[in-house]
């Protein structure tokens, strides 16, 4: 289930479970005459997750080339999180932090990517992808990855704002930037198809990025190939094919100046 469900019962807590976390929604403050909800996160151990991870990662090649991931901490998400609001990107900070759980102003109506993206128009689409990309290269510059940014790890709020959740996996390396674009355009291309490659291509190529095209490509058919039988991030190898053939055309272009 993902965080940004509505509990059942409305004004009484709603508890459901993540891969690595248990969740409490519970009624919190009025802020500007309006209720809001308050998510309560508690860390849970599941080493099957972990596992499945470290097979999914090997499969794609990012552990192939020096590539690493762990899980972090609660006091290291935490920590993580705020430098990230420090710094302007598009990220929830935490309310409060007791040591034993996190306290998260709930998004209401929010949407996950891949939902959003189901109904989004051509220009919203377009919109959303540049945006998502801006925030994922500011953080770069800042020397911040996010680590495991999937659908369910983007939210999109009902005034279309954009905003990253879930740090729990950390990942590292000499490619972690070129994995983590190469994953985002993955998941962008499951839910918007052949009419994002376009536009995927020339933000995985530009000059400021300063990203390695060869390990882009990499990522992207590692990506195809891992999830080829998935009936919902599956059957890409077509829109991959073209996304890398015209990234590597815009990657051309732009040295050619």
């Amino acid at each position: 289930m993902s965080i940004c469900e509505k509990p059942a019962i409305p004004n009484q807590p709603s508890i459901f479970e993540g891969a690595l976390n248990v969740n409490i929604l519970r009624p919190g403050p009025t802020i500007h005459g309006l209720p809001r909800r308050i998510l309560h996160r508690f860390p849970k151990e599941n080493i099957g997750i972990l596992k499945s991870i470290a097979h999914e990662y090997h499969k794609i090649g990012f552990t192939q080339v020096g590539g690493r991931f762990r899980r972090r901490s609660q006091s290291d998400q935490v920590c993580f999180t705020k430098r990230c609001a420090e710094i302007g990107l598009n990220v929830l900070p935490p309310l409060a932090d007791d040591g034993g759980h996190v306290e998260n102003l709930f998004l209401e109506n929010a949407e996950t990517m891949d939902i959003f993206l189901s109904h989004a128009s051509d220009e919203e689409t377009a919109i959303f992808t540049h945006n998502m990309y801006m925030d994922l290269y500011k953080a770069h510059k800042a020397g911040v990855v996010y680590g495991d940014r999937w659908s369910e790890n983007i939210l999109i709020t009902p005034q279309k704002n954009l905003i990253n959740i879930d740090f729990d996996i950390e990942i590292s390396g000499p490619y972690a930037k070129e994995f983590e674009a190469a994953q985002v355009a993955y998941y962008i291309l499951a839910g918007a198809k052949s009419k994002v490659v376009p536009q995927l291509a020339k933000l995985l190529s530009v000059p400021y990025a300063n990203l390695d095209v060869r390990y882009i490509e990499t990522f992207l058919r590692g990506h195809a190939k891992h999830f080829d039988s998935n009936k919902k991030y599956g059957n890409l190898n077509k829109e991959v094919n073209a996304l890398v053939e015209l990234m590597y055309k815009e990657y051309e272009s732009y040295r050619r100046g």
